[in-house]
């Protein structure tokens, strides 16, 4: 890739057919389990995500309106298309699945390749609270890894719940709980094992702060099964 001002990146033609391929594999992955693909604003309210997500205040591409209003250049997927579906689709028992391929745009301060901006697919169910629709999920983002060609696959799991339950039980300060948060949204896993290591946790909790995860053969193992059963038979890694 040739670097511009400010390390943005000019795409060039072979990388396009490269992006082309891609996301007509993971969006054929979506149409198969009935999503419906969105695009959602290129521009959002700075409040909203820096009060929602303060941990990347930092990361944010930020620009101002013409009426002087701070914005960011689309950080994330998941909170305008919660928000959208929220106003446009009422009920909140419709069963609702949209699927994006879209450009994220994050500073990245770390050592990374992704430059001021990087290419992100995912899905949203809502309306469904199952382990089906769950296993359906991690189903489908095998199906998208497989669909371009990676067979080596782990996918680790994460419960807001069971991670609230387990911050709870630390009994650590309030900075020393902000750094265990930090680093296991940034999935950084070296950090927080010299972190964990450190603290005054014991074994059990210490292992705990580790996630869950799905091995392929669990995946092969069910393919063409019940979702549901891929989702709770899980191998949890304690």
């Amino acid at each position: 890739m040739a670097k511009t001002l400010d390390d943005m990146k000019m795409v060039h033609e072979e990388e396009m057919q490269n992006y082309d391929r891609i996301q007509e594999a993971v969006t054929r992955v979506m149409h198969r389990h009935g999503c419906k693909i969105i695009q959602t604003p290129a521009f959002e309210e700075y409040d909203t995500y820096s009060r929602l997500f303060p941990q990347l205040k930092r990361e944010m591409v930020k620009t101002i309106d013409t009426d002087g209003q701070v914005l960011v250049m689309r950080p994330d997927v998941t909170v305008p298309l919660v928000r959208i579906v929220a106003r446009e689709y009422p009920d909140s028992h419709q069963l609702l699945k949209f699927g994006y391929v879209s450009t994220v745009f994050r500073e990245f301060f770390e050592k990374s390749t992704h430059g001021k901006y990087f290419t992100q697919s995912g899905v949203e169910v809502l309306g469904d609270p199952t382990a089906e629709c769950d296993g359906e999920v991690i189903v489908m983002a095998l199906e998208f890894l497989e669909s371009v060609g990676i067979t080596d696959v782990r996918i680790d799991l994460g419960n807001v719940s069971y991670m609230h339950a387990l911050f709870r039980s630390l009994g650590l300060r309030d900075e020393e709980l902000a750094l265990v948060k930090e680093y296991t949204d940034r999935r950084n896993l070296v950090a927080l094992k010299e972190l964990v290591e450190s603290l005054p946790v014991n074994c059990r909790q210490s292992r705990h702060c580790r996630t869950a995860r799905i091995r392929r053969e669990e995946y092969r193992r069910y393919r063409g099964n019940k979702a549901y059963r891929l989702y709770s038979e899980i191998n949890t890694i304690c």
